[in-house]
C-alpha cells in the first residue's frame, strides 16, 4: 500500500493506494469493493483502458504517461460502463471521488506512489522531498 502524492505540487492526493500487480488485481481491481473513500485506489501499470463493469462505486479515473504524467481525468465514472480509455496512457490510476477534497490536479502534474511510507510515519518527509 502506497500514498498517492502530486509531486508537481507536494499535495497527498490519497493515503491507501495499491499498486495492481497481479492477474486477479489487475482482472477485477475495485470491483468487489462496496463502498470506496477518496483515500483509497489502485495504480495500474502499463493500462490505457478500464472499465467498471461490476462496480458497486463511482470512481475517479486518472491517466498518466510512463513518467507518471497526468494526462487526462475523468471525474465520477458509473460503474457497469464497458470501457474508458485514453490509448496516449501507459499508467492508470483509479481512486475514489475526489471531488470533495478540493484538490486541485492539472494536466501535467506528476503522480508518484509512495509505497510503504506509512508504515515509518515519514509522510511528511515524502511530501517535502518532492516539493523540492
Amino acid at each position: 500500500m502506497g500514498i498517492l502524492i502530486n509531486a508537481t505540487t507536494g499535495a497527498v492526493l490519497a493515503t491507501a493506494v495499491h499498486r495492481a500487480s497481479g492477474l486477479i488485481e489487475r482482472a477485477f481491481g475495485l470491483i468487489p469493493r462496496t463502498a470506496l473513500t477518496a483515500n483509497e485506489g489502485l495504480w495500474f501499470e502499463e493500462c490505457s483502458s478500464i472499465h467498471t463493469l461490476g462496480m458497486h462505486v463511482p470512481i475517479d479515473v486518472f491517466f498518466l504517461d510512463k513518467q507518471g504524467h497526468l494526462l487526462k481525468i475523468v471525474r465520477h465514472v458509473m460503474p457497469h460502463i464497458p470501457s474508458i480509455s485514453y490509448p496516449p496512457a501507459l499508467q492508470v490510476v483509479e481512486t475514489g471521488i475526489t471531488t470533495e477534497m478540493g484538490l486541485d490536479v492539472l494536466i501535467g502534474d506528476r503522480f508518484l506512489l509512495e509505497e510503504d511510507r506509512r508504515k515509518s510515519g515519514d509522510l511528511n518527509e515524502a511530501m517535502l522531498a518532492h516539493k523540492a
